[in-house]
């Protein structure tokens, strides 16, 4: 740093300070050598007992916290030493001291520019002695350092920063790396501490700092992004990011590596829904969320594209390691799914929420059967033939009315993946609609109270909320298993539920007969396979039984 003139710091020998200053002790023994301690000491014995220290850097230190506590700012100008001018021991090299000034900042209204104010302090490195020592000390003021303080109704209006204490500054800045709003850093602080006033100004000045410590000084913490990507990568996790040609984002897929070992576990079932508005960005967010053993739903990987498309989705669940082949991916009904299915060789299971949103709009202003016979559809257990015997009548009673008939219709178009007369030998976590998925979109926004904040969050900050938010549904597990083990049970409740539902449909059909290793259930005696209401196959030791309904399937 290059030295300004010294007509506002005059130079000059050491004026030892009067007696009770700080300065000189009461003999005027010039003091000892000593370093200067971690812990910084009252001004008065750092420069009583340290005319002569070792650390610049936590000598300036030293005096700039005395004189924030005093109640005025102190800055520092001055040279390093430089290959032309090298250190005797250390060389040219860093950025070490070899003269500086420590000067009051204070500067009068009429004058523009440099400090107006006589205090300084001036030291220089001692080549001789292998230490610094002060040259110039003046601790004079020639304005007033008190300040004056607004007062009304016993509160006290803060506006800069040297009128706050220590921890009022740390807790500000504390919460600079959350995305709150000024108004709302003043209330905790209003009322944390009801006899002070803090100016919004002030806050928003100490708010930066905490954001820009935090999250770096970019705006879009793109450096600090790309570190925490490629460490997590490092460390087992995924990080793969696609730019243009433009070197612009276009998609992003990360998997912390705590995830990966639910992958391997649980990559059986994987819910897929997109939401939007979950960053600064035009990108849609695309979580990947697995059912572990507990029933749970556990965010496993995500992706961020600027829409839901075939290319991206694929390659998330490729890369976070849950495209196992005749697993079922549950998505709603976006076009980008049926191709990703197809060719990582998975089940496409659509959502029967959204359908059940098109029967209700099909439905309107008909009776309430129609609304039931639609449903009937989609959720009643029902043999093929009897699906389409059912689907015909429903089509000539209600086919002639445009939005049933257009209800309807879509149904039947994708009825392999909607219908459970299709669909009930399918592995699906007893899910019915993407509930879950949409339960982790919910997660995410928390409930929609997060919505407007995180518009505002950079990718460095969306993937601080996601790695929280699995962080959280981990210690809720291991939670739930340790007191599952200290109550001795065997099984959890989510499997105790299916369990007991399995008992109860085996109840409701208790008549069985085996053909040709066929096995045939109802609710009365039949003679005929043809009459029985479901039809079991039992397959190789370790598979699945099919049936045409899901029970049989989640054991």
């Amino acid at each position: 740093m290059d030295e300004t003139n010294s007509n506002d710091h005059p130079e000059g020998d050491h004026t030892p300070a009067p007696s009770g200053m700080p300065g000189a002790d009461e003999s005027g023994n010039e003091p000892a050598t000593v370093g200067i301690p971690s812990q910084a000491p009252a001004f008065g014995d750092l420069l009583g007992i340290h005319h002569r220290f070792n650390d610049a850097n936590e000598f300036v230190t030293c005096v700039q916290a005395w004189a924030r506590a005093q109640g005025f700012t102190v800055s520092r100008t001055g040279k390093n030493f430089s290959e032309k001018n090298p250190h005797p021991v250390h060389g040219g090299r860093g950025a070490i001291m070899w003269r500086s000034t420590l000067y009051c900042t204070h500067k009068d209204q009429a004058c523009s520019g440099r400090s107006t104010c006589t205090w300084h302090i001036k030291f220089s490195y001692d080549k001789a002695n292998l230490n610094y020592s002060i040259t110039s000390i003046g601790l004079g003021h020639n304005h007033s350092i008190t300040g004056m303080h607004v007062i009304g109704h016993g509160v006290q209006l803060l506006t800069l920063e040297k009128q706050l204490e220590p921890d009022e500054i740390d807790r500000v800045v504390g919460l600079g790396r959350f995305n709150l709003p000024v108004s709302k850093v003043r209330e905790i602080m209003d009322a944390l501490y009801p006899e002070r006033m803090f100016c919004p100004s002030l806050l928003s000045r100490l708010k930066d700092r905490g954001r820009v410590l935090h999250l770096g000084p970019e705006v879009d913490s793109m450096g600090r992004f790309f570190e925490m990507g490629y460490g997590m990568k490092a460390t087992g996790g995924v990080f793969h990011v696609n730019l243009t040609s433009a070197l612009q984002l276009k998609s992003v897929v990360m998997q912390q590596p705590g995830m990966t070992k639910y992958a391997t576990s649980y990559s059986d079932f994987v819910l897929c829904d997109g939401t939007h508005n979950v960053s600064m960005y035009v990108l849609k967010l695309m979580p990947f969320t697995v059912v572990d053993c507990l029933g749970r739903n556990v965010l496993c990987g995500v992706a961020l594209d600027e829409s839901e498309n075939t290319e991206t989705v694929k390659l998330g669940l490729e890369l976070c390691k849950l495209h196992e082949a005749n697993a079922t991916l549950m998505t709603d009904g976006g076009s980008a799914y049926p191709g990703v299915a197809l060719d990582l060789g998975m089940i496409h299971i659509l959502c029967t929420k959204h359908f059940e949103d098109v029967i209700l709009k099909g439905s309107t202003g008909l009776s309430g059967l129609a609304k039931a016979e639609g449903n009937a559809l989609v959720y009643a257990t029902m043999s093929k033939v009897e699906f389409q015997t059912r689907f015909d009548r429903a089509k000539t009673m209600y086919g002639e009315y445009k939005e049933a008939d257009k209800a309807l219709c879509s149904i039947y178009r994708h009825k392999e993946k909607v219908c459970r007369a299709f669909t009930g030998n399918v592995f699906t976590c007893s899910s019915l609609v993407t509930q879950r998925g949409e339960s982790m979109n919910s997660v995410i926004k928390e409930n929609g109270l997060k919505k407007k904040e995180l518009r505002r969050f950079n990718l460095l900050q969306l993937a601080e909320h996601l790695w929280g938010i699995f962080q959280r549904q981990e210690i809720k597990a291991c939670d739930e298993l340790v007191t599952l083990l200290t109550a001795k049970r065997r099984w959890s409740n989510y499997v105790d539920s299916i369990w007991r539902a399995n008992i109860l449909q085996a109840e409701l059909l208790p008549h069985v007969v085996q053909v040709a290793g066929k096995w045939y259930v109802s609710a009365s005696q039949f003679h005929n396979v043809a009459d029985a209401a479901h039809r079991i196959i039992l397959g190789e030791d370790g598979g699945h039984p099919t049936c045409q309904t899901n029970y049989n399937m989640e054991d």
